[in-house]
């Protein structure tokens, strides 16, 4: 009998992780709006921390040292955080064919010299919230350039940064 019982506990526990989301009590999330179209916000966190990202495919030439006498030098990064206000963001985006010259980390002490850098393309890689079912959440972020995924999460906290617009 003790097997039996224990089998069958067993198979619930894997049926119920199996499932995932399903009813379950609200956290201090409350009752999650429930509904199948994906939001784009600005960030959430749920665990961890997701953020709309802009990422530069960008061609580095490393032929030629630029000094700030000859050039504006600026940082150059290969992906930026989206702002609340989105649109002023998107406006200046640097558009594929576009030349920078500068560095690509913040941190680089030699600010007196720098690389050329030519986009190739960009990508927006927007994080994407859904509520399929009360209190699951799903997330739907890009971890890189090319690599785009979505989780499900049964949540009890969350917090959501929408975009101004």
């Amino acid at each position: 009998m003790k097997k039996f019982l224990l089998t069958l506990m067993t198979l619930v526990i894997v049926v119920v992780s199996a499932v995932g989301c399903g009813e379950s009590g609200a956290g201090s999330a409350g009752q999650a709006p429930t509904g199948s179209d994906w939001i784009e916000v600005c960030k959430i966190e749920a665990g961890r921390e997701y953020k709309s990202t802009l990422f530069y495919d960008m061609e580095f030439d490393d032929s030629k040292v630029y000094s700030k006498d000859e050039v504006k030098l600026e940082y150059c990064p290969y992906e930026e955080d989206f702002p609340l206000d989105r649109a002023e963001f998107i406006k200046n985006i640097k558009q594929p064919g576009t030349v920078r010259y500068g560095y690509d980390s913040p941190y680089t002490s030699n600010r007196e010299s720098g690389y050329k850098y030519t986009v190739r393309s960009y990508t927006l890689g927007y994080v994407k919230v859904r509520f399929p079912e009360s209190n699951c959440l799903e997330i739907n972020y890009y971890q890189s350039r090319t690599q785009n995924i979505t989780i499900r999460l049964l949540v009890t906290e969350y917090k959501i940064t929408y975009f101004n617009d």
